[in-house]
């Protein structure tokens, strides 16, 4: 059985704006973000705090469930909801210019047994956590804890 172990996480967004609305969009206010009816399989993510635009998450556990080229991701923190959903340079829409984050912790951690989480940050649509990845033959971390809080990185077997 898979149980989902803590990340931790720290991001700083410094947001960048400069504007073609034909091929990007600024975040809405937070206080105006509706809710959007998403379709089977997706959940609604925003930031509260405009770090990328809203958008309809497909959600997944593993980067086999997303499309080619794309990203699970899990853990942004700021966001909504921390699910894991598919991403890509495109979804969400890209910011109007670019945002400088940095994520703090280690690049690689194990997600659970079977799972890899590393790094993923888009400086183009401002979306940040960790890309779910499977490990077939489980996941280990790489030191004395073995990868269970975050402390060491991880690696799949």
């Amino acid at each position: 059985m898979k149980t989902a172990r803590s990340f931790f996480l720290l991001a700083l967004y410094l947001p960048l704006w400069s504007c073609d609305k034909t091929k990007c969009a600024v975040p809405p206010d937070p206080a105006n973000i509706a809710p959007t009816a998403c379709g089977t399989g997706e959940v609604w993510i925003y930031s509260p705090m405009a770090e990328f635009n809203p958008f309809c998450g497909r959600l997944c556990t593993t980067s086999i469930d997303c499309p080619s080229e794309w990203a699970c991701v899990a853990g942004n923190i700021a966001a909504n909801r921390l699910d894991a959903v598919c991403v890509s340079g495109q979804v969400p829409t890209p910011l109007c210019g670019s945002a400088a984050i940095t994520l703090e912790g280690l690049d690689s951690t194990c997600y659970d047994d079977q799972t890899l989480g590393t790094k993923y940050i888009n400086n183009r649509t401002g979306f940040a956590g960790f890309a779910l990845t499977p490990c077939p033959n489980g996941c280990q971390g790489g030191g004395p804890d073995g990868g269970v809080w975050g402390l060491t990185p991880g690696s799949c077997r």
